[in-house]
């Protein structure tokens, strides 16, 4: 377990992003997709979501590992 300490100062300072940002929240759910961990917490989801998943999504499913996608590959 991670255990994160912030302080009121910390608090204050955190930005959120004024919109959504929809092809991260698609990386992030692809690389969740393909991670073999939290069966518990996420299993039943994966294999629904897999049986659901569209054709079109095979090369997106390609380009991304269930730890590093794309944009970690640029030096």
């Amino acid at each position: 377990m991670l255990r994160i300490e912030l302080s009121a100062q910390d608090l204050a300072r955190i930005q959120f992003a004024p919109q959504p940002a929809p092809l991260v929240e698609l990386k992030l759910s692809l690389m969740m997709l393909r991670r073999p961990d939290s069966e518990q917490t996420f299993g039943r989801w994966r294999r629904g979501l897999r049986q659901r998943l569209p054709v079109t999504t095979r090369a997106l499913w390609d380009l991304l590992s269930s730890s590093r996608g794309p944009a970690s590959w640029i030096r």
